[in-house]
């Protein structure tokens, strides 16, 4: 009877799992294939790749290799194509039938919903760009109940983390980093500084009244700067006010916009650092500044962005230009009526780094943002939350308070992309980079799952040390920086006294890490945490900070 029982038990839940289930792998088969349907388009290949990439990861969670075809055929199969969406990145995982639909709203938008499909279906993650930050679990059956019905759309256009090679990794890996991690710009805004490329320097001799005016009343010729990195670099301004000097700028645009074909926009952004023309014409349209930079040239520099961007637009309405709104141009102008040309995106690099710890800093940023929100062409938001200039001499945290207040208040705001810096080196920057990729893609996930989610996937048993390690940093960064009012990224005395007074409790946690997870690839990232902690005691002792067992001698 017991055995009758089972057997009417057993084919219940077969029948009930045929209806509503999808076996894709089960006793180590498949009657999956991955099919392509052919699409006409010369970058399909790219897709081919993609699913050719999906059939190894699948192969190394399960063991299981799904076939791959690009003609249809009558077997039950995972179809990756393209849909019509008004947004190129969307991307649909849907069920019909016994089949799984994957479908994007480009070739790229296919892309990010294989390798969702994978994330979520598989538990794959990608942390860094090598295979020591691949996480693939081992698992025997893949079934998922029906109907799945995800569908996804980024909440900025533009998701760039920037800064991440370097001598780590090549460019391609962080391409393939970025796109399995949901970063990409199908928008392509540009927005370096570019006025020293566009009105070059020897226009001086025949135009010196182009060039900005220094309070003496003198044009300033300009120089090529020395910086502290070996590298020079110009950062002359130009005489903004004066249009005789716009056409030729429009004129130069135009041939640099023409000469780069495969770029989308075009910056004319002013040069980086200070020094704006103090000429009367100029000086009319300056306004009082804040705290931070007396002087305010936001409304010369719309002004000048306006009436070139219309004078491009003449004759090229094709071409879109991008402006910074930075640093002493960064102040929203005393007349709220800010008109913008169409064919000009605003770039607002605040710059506020860590300084969103601090509350009367944290509530001039948000009337910042707010004020700039309002601007219908406020395209993209540029900053460093994470970044420090000297990432290899302690773990870049990810900054939770500071991105739990900074990303969801950019999408609040109408914000259209995010430009960020990342953390490097990757052995201690990787949380900052993966948990900000999600962040672009979601900007109200629950940044405490996230945490969790890495340490606990990137560490193994070891990660509760790990986040404990960073979580640790932050509140010693929170303390920091509500003193530091100057280059918020760098280090200085402060920073290595903080790296002093915390060594050997960073220390405590990575041996506690590697007791805890003694083997694995899991143990190796560790390890590499291990790398920085070592790079940071010898920076210590041979500046005087700490002795040879690593004891403080300047607290």
């Amino acid at each position: 009877m017991r055995k009758y029982k089972n057997n009417w038990v057993n084919r219940l839940i077969r029948r009930f799992r045929q209806k509503w289930a999808i076996q894709l792998i089960h006793d180590k088969v498949t009657e999956y294939v991955i099919y392509v349907p052919e699409s006409g388009k010369q970058d399909q290949y790219k897709l081919i790749d993609t699913c050719a990439q999906m059939q190894s990861y699948i192969e190394k969670v399960t063991g299981v290799v799904i076939p791959m075809v690009l003609v249809e055929t009558d077997s039950k199969k995972i179809v990756v194509r393209e849909h019509k969406s008004n947004h190129p990145d969307n991307y649909k995982v849907e069920s019909s039938g016994n089949d799984i639909i994957i479908s994007g709203g480009s070739i790229q938008g296919t892309q990010y919903g294989v390798y969702f499909f994978l994330d979520k279906f598989f538990g794959i993650r990608w942390f860094s760009p090598d295979e020591i930050g691949e996480h693939i679990p081992k698992i025997e059956e893949s079934s998922f109940w029906k109907p799945i019905r995800i569908n996804s759309t980024p909440d900025f256009n533009t998701r760039t983390i920037n800064q991440l090679a370097g001598d780590e990794h090549s460019n391609a890996s962080i391409t393939q980093w970025s796109l399995r991690n949901g970063l990409g710009d199908y928008v392509g805004m540009r927005h370096n500084h570019n006025q020293h490329n566009i009105i070059t320097p020897d226009y001086f001799e025949d135009h010196p009244e182009w060039f900005a005016m220094n309070s003496k009343g003198i044009r300033v010729k300009p120089e090529l700067k020395d910086t502290s990195r070996d590298t020079k670099y110009w950062n002359y301004k130009l005489c903004l006010s004066n249009k005789e000097m716009w056409p030729e700028f429009a004129k130069q645009t135009i041939l640099l916009y023409d000469k780069y074909p495969e770029r989308k926009t075009i910056s004319i952004s002013p040069t980086d650092g200070g020094a704006f023309c103090k000429c009367p014409e100029c000086k009319a349209l300056t306004e009082n500044g804040t705290t931070e930079y007396i002087e305010s040239y936001t409304r010369l520099t719309l002004d000048f962005y306006n009436g070139v961007a219309e004078i491009v637009a003449s004759t090229r309405p094709d071409i879109v230009m991008g402006g910074y709104i930075y640093g002493y141009y960064k102040k929203f102008p005393d007349n709220p009526n800010v008109y913008v040309h169409p064919n000009l995106r605003l770039i607002l690099a605040a710059n506020s780094a860590r300084r969103l710890y601090r509350l009367p800093y944290r509530e001039t940023w948000d009337e910042l943002v707010k004020d700039w929100g309002e601007v219908v062409n406020f395209a993209v938001y540029y900053d460093f939350p994470c970044w420090l200039w000297d990432g290899w001499l302690i773990p870049s945290p990810p900054n939770k308070k500071v991105l739990s207040h900074m990303i969801p208040m950019l999408k609040e705001n109408n914000v259209e992309g995010v430009f960020l810096y990342g953390c490097m080196p990757w052995r201690t920057g990787m949380a900052g980079n993966w948990i900000m990729s999600k962040l672009m893609w979601n900007a109200n996930a629950n940044l405490d799952e996230l945490y969790n989610e890495f340490f606990s996937k990137c560490y193994g048993k070891g990660g509760i040390y790990i986040q404990e390690m960073y979580e640790h940093i932050e509140s010693e960064f929170e303390i920091y920086y509500q003193d530091v009012k100057n280059h918020p990224y760098k280090s200085n005395d402060e920073m290595y006294k903080l790296i002093t007074r915390n060594l050997k409790f960073f220390g405590e946690c990575y041996n506690k890490a590697v007791d805890a997870q003694p083997d694995g690839i899991e143990n190796e990232r560790i390890m590499l945490m291990g790398k920085t902690l070592h790079i940071a005691y010898w920076v210590l002792y041979s500046k005087g900070y700490v002795d040879i067992e690593g004891n403080p001698i300047i607290q």
